[in-house]
């Protein structure tokens, strides 16, 4: 769904506007449901397009609720964000689950609603792969992975990959006490504070 609302003009007139990109003008941007690599496209390429703006505030802010995530769509967002000038703030509203929770790692400042929650399962490689060319390259490929994955999430929370790992040696599930506590986010947004500020 798409809502569409009024927006004054300079001349003191209305024209219809979609609240999606209302707020994308004001550099808000929302992620929900499934991150796939199509969604994933679009979020990079208005990720590029803002941060090539002049802005007073340069930070863009992404509102995450995602309940599941392509790894390779993850990565790409979160290639976009490292190589952008524009400073990114990720906030999770609502619930994130599995490799979605990268993103709130990936972000220069990342905090969640105090009711909000999140899971991730740790990375499952595949073992007892028959000796293949395609074998072989999918297990690389899975190794690959698994190493970026730990490389972010160590880098945020201030712990060696071998500490990382032990953390999530099994699935958690996490409240945004726990995520603060782990240090995997900044902040926690009270119940009085404004989100969208």
């Amino acid at each position: 769904m798409n809502t569409i609302v009024l927006d004054k003009t300079e001349q003191g007139g209305y024209i219809p506007v979609s609240v999606m990109s209302k707020l994308a003008s004001d550099r808000k941007l929302f992620i929900y449901g499934e991150l796939d690599i199509n969604k994933a496209a679009d979020i990079c390429a208005t990720l590029m397009f803002l941060s090539s703006q002049q802005a007073t505030n340069d930070t863009i802010t992404l509102f995450v609720s995602i309940n599941m995530a392509h790894i390779k769509a993850v990565l790409m967002v979160i290639d976009c964000i490292e190589n952008i000038s524009s400073k990114i703030k990720v906030v999770c509203i609502g619930a994130l689950d599995g490799f979605g929770t990268l993103l709130l790692a990936a972000a220069d400042k990342s905090k969640m609603t105090i009711n909000s929650r999140l899971s991730f399962s740790p990375l499952k490689l595949m073992p007892n792969l028959h000796q293949t060319n395609t074998a072989e390259s999918l297990m690389k490929r899975a190794f690959e992975y698994d190493k970026r994955v730990y490389s972010i999430l160590s880098k945020k929370m201030g712990l060696s990959l071998k500490d990382t790992k032990k953390v999530f040696e099994k699935p958690v599930f996490w409240s945004s006490k726990d995520a603060l506590k782990h240090k995997l986010i900044d902040g926690i947004v009270s119940p009085k504070e404004e989100v969208i500020g």
